[in-house]
C-alpha cells in the first residue's frame, strides 16, 4: 500500500471501497538477471538505466560491501515495507529503485 510517500505493509488484508483507474500508457513488465561475478556493480547498473532511460526499474538481490558502515541505509519506518537492509556485508534490496541504489553504491568498494 503507498500514499504517494512510502511503500506500506499492512499484515492485515485491504478491503477496498473504491477503485478508480485512468486509461494511460501502455505498460510493460520485464525481469532481467544480472550477475556481477565479483565486479563492481556500478556500471553494469548504471547502463541498465542508460538502455531503459523512461522505466521505474526496482531492484531485488544482494551485494557484498566492503566498509557497510559508510554505506547511508536510510532509517525506514516499521510499518514501512522494507525495501533494504543488511546483515554482516551484505545488502539486500527488495524492490528497491535504481536511481537510489546508483548513488549510494557509486565510490564504494565490493566484495
Amino acid at each position: 500500500m503507498t500514499d504517494g510517500r512510502g511503500i506500506y505493509k499492512t499484515n492485515q488484508q485491504i478491503i477496498v471501497s473504491k477503485l478508480s483507474s485512468v486509461l494511460g500508457e501502455k505498460a510493460t513488465t520485464e525481469s532481467k538477471t544480472v550477475a556481477f561475478s565479483d565486479e563492481n556493480p556500478v556500471p553494469a547498473l548504471h547502463k541498465l538505466q542508460l538502455d531503459y532511460p523512461h522505466a521505474a526499474i526496482y531492484l531485488s538481490g544482494a551485494i557484498a560491501v566492503d566498509a557497510l558502515d559508510d554505506l547511508e541505509l536510510g532509517s525506514q519506518k516499521p510499518s514501512e515495507f522494507q525495501t533494504l537492509s543488511s546483515a554482516g556485508a551484505n545488502v539486500t534490496m527488495n524492490y528497491y529503485p535504481l536511481e537510489t541504489a546508483l548513488v549510494q553504491l557509486t565510490d564504494h568498494a565490493f566484495v
